[in-house]
């Protein structure tokens, strides 16, 4: 079974090895690293329900559902590259992706659909430690990986 801290590693390597080297993509990263410094408080005070939705609402239920469909975490680092979704649209697409997957990965959810997981998340306490616990190691990551300026 993998661990947290691994799934969190993985996605943010392949998300720079996707999104680095044109414009738009450093765009997308610079908005991931704002999205994982500041989700990981809302997820601790409000839930993973309500910050995958505030996820899907700022890109797309389509784009955050990926997470609970890929085969692999690299599949989720090609959001970047989605024409539909530029800058922080990407960017918070990934993150809500990025914590399905982890939690899919994971075993904490079975869902298939954005809206069956929204409903397997609400009220659901181990979710939202594991999430938690992801979105902790995301922020370390992305701040280590991802530099501003």
């Amino acid at each position: 079974m993998e661990r947290v801290e691994e799934i969190a590693l993985e996605l943010v390597e392949e998300v720079c090895k996707v999104c680095k080297g044109s414009r738009e993509g450093e765009d997308v990263l610079k908005a991931f690293r704002a999205r994982a410094r500041n989700m990981a408080t809302q997820l601790y005070f409000s839930g993973t329900a309500l910050v995958v939705s505030i996820c899907a609402a700022r890109s797309s239920v389509e784009a955050v559902e990926k997470g609970l469909k890929a085969r692999a975490i690299s599949e989720l680092a090609h959001i970047c590259n989605q024409r539909e979704l530029t800058g922080e649209k990407a960017a918070y697409a990934i993150y809500g992706a990025a914590i399905l997957y982890a939690l899919r990965a994971l075993g904490t959810i079975s869902s298939q659909s954005f809206a069956d997981a929204v409903r397997e998340l609400m009220d659901n306490r181990l979710a939202d430690i594991v999430a938690w616990q992801f979105a902790t190691w995301l922020k370390r990551f992305s701040e280590a990986y991802i530099h501003e300026g």
